[in-house]
């Protein structure tokens, strides 16, 4: 453990320094990823196969290429509060003799489940520092601490680079709007602006600007955390008082739009 003027360093400190540099945060938040992807393979391949899809396009899925888009749209959908399953078994007539089905199954699933779920029954999003989602249903126990250790280190981390940010001024803080005064509404606001300093890490946003622009993302899962990133936004400016879009960068744009195969 480093010592500083002879003393030992708190917890904290000793927290900040294994985990606040760039690439350090970098690999805690691949290492989550990857966990949580192998942690659902066998529940994702037991719906699929349950769904009504023929035996034949439940091979051709798992054996694809593009599986791993397909459990991606599936773990960011249920994440959002739909009901996935649902959702591919409805889609599974479609899929007679399509010649990319895995391919058309994410693209389903990425146009209809991309927003948080509306109405009485909807539940906030489950993600990591309002952002990478959380894998739900059925994990084991050693996935499960290994995704919530470095869901509290990814959390804690951030949440102090984006108090040092606010206290330091630092050009993109101003954007959020003051923070509140009642201690709920400044909470949410501070929580606003962590989902938005982990998009700024996580995709290496610099300087002023508050996000990078939405024009040149291809990719879905950045499309996605740029839409919850966008989100974090709106709600710090409607809790500082301040929603108008002209004091901020954010362009309100869906990236993912038209992107992969449609049916």
């Amino acid at each position: 453990m480093l010592a500083r003027s002879g003393a030992e360093q708190t917890a904290t400190e000793t927290l900040r320094l294994t985990v606040s540099e760039h690439a350090s945060l970098t690999q805690l938040i691949a290492e989550y990823e990857t966990i949580a992807a192998h942690a659902q393979h066998d529940r994702w391949e037991v719906l699929l196969q349950s769904s009504g899809l023929s035996d034949t396009q439940v091979d051709r899925i798992l054996d694809s290429d593009d599986r791993v888009q397909v459990e991606a749209a599936l773990r960011r959908g249920e994440s959002n509060g739909h009901d996935v399953e649902d959702l591919v078994r409805r889609a599974a007539p479609r899929l007679d003799g399509h010649p990319h089905p895995a391919a058309a199954i994410a693209e389903v699933l990425n146009r209809f489940t991309g927003e948080p779920r509306r109405g009485s029954r909807a539940v906030a999003p489950k993600r990591v520092a309002g952002l990478i989602p959380i894998p739900k249903g059925q994990i084991s126990e050693d996935m499960r601490a290994a995704l919530t250790e470095r869901e509290q280190i990814i959390t804690r981390t951030v949440r102090s680079l984006t108090i040092d940010a606010l206290e330091a001024g630092e050009p993109w803080t101003p954007r959020l709007g003051t923070p509140p005064t009642q201690d709920q509404a400044r909470e949410a606001w501070l929580q606003a602006a962590t989902t938005i300093q982990l998009y700024r890490q996580k995709h290496g946003v610099t300087g002023s600007m508050l996000l990078d622009s939405p024009e040149p993302i291809t990719d879905r899962a950045h499309a996605h955390e740029y839409r919850a990133a966008q989100g974090a936004y709106q709600q710090a400016r409607r809790l500082s008082g301040n929603d108008q879009s002209s004091s901020g960068s954010v362009r309100h744009t869906a990236p993912e739009r038209g992107l992969g195969r449609r049916l």
